[in-house]
């Protein structure tokens, strides 16, 4: 009975920390449990952000996720992110924004990501790899969320990712819908103008 018992509360521990946290900090796939077996696509997504109908923008500026594309941004500038719906009935309940490819120069990396207010948080399991993070505290609909961006050096030469997971459903009736872009950014000591988008060639 009490294998059963121990068994059972486990079960509701996993099931009950996804609504007010993602699964995981995983590079690439950041989601876990009944998202991996709820569809045969979920471990590859529905596709990037922008096939959701939404979008990252970084003070007023729209960013692009696309190959060949890097974002540019000013150092040490305390910039508004929103991830927000595009399209006028369009939601999420789920995401997570996480930061990599920033080499190992800065001793407080979750710093740089910092939540606006009660809707977004500092994800655990990124925190313990000193990975900047935000994430959602509960899975309702949505329609955007915000939070802030603050990079303390330029960095040129190896343009850092910012990933972005927008979870729709994950439940047994809708299955599990969710949609991940990774954009480029490349932080620089002054900009004279909102984010700009510079091509280069991405390895």
């Amino acid at each position: 009975m009490r294998s059963y018992l121990a068994l059972f509360l486990l079960f509701l521990t996993r099931v009950s920390a996804f609504p007010t946290q993602p699964g995981s900090c995983n590079e690439d796939n950041p989601l876990g449990g009944f998202h991996l077996t709820r569809a045969p696509s979920a471990t590859e997504g529905s596709g990037g952000i922008g096939d959701g109908g939404f979008e990252l923008v970084f003070g007023d500026v729209p960013l692009f996720d696309m190959a060949g594309v890097v974002n540019v941004v000013e150092a040490n500038e305390m910039i508004e992110l929103r991830v927000l719906s595009s399209n006028t009935d369009g939601f999420f309940r789920g995401f997570l924004i996480r930061i990599s490819d920033f080499g190992d120069m800065i001793d407080d990396a979750t710093m740089i990501l910092q939540p606006r207010d009660s809707d977004a948080q500092r994800l655990g399991a990124c925190n313990s790899m000193n990975i900047p993070s935000l994430a959602h505290t509960q899975n309702f609909n949505k329609t955007s969320i915000v939070g802030f961006f603050e990079y303390p050096m330029p960095v040129s030469e190896n343009p850092i990712r910012l990933e972005v997971t927008v979870v729709v459903a994950n439940n047994a009736g809708e299955g599990s819908v969710w949609y991940y872009s990774d954009f480029r950014l490349e932080v620089d000591s002054e900009v004279t103008s909102p984010p700009t988008r510079s091509p280069v060639n991405i390895p």
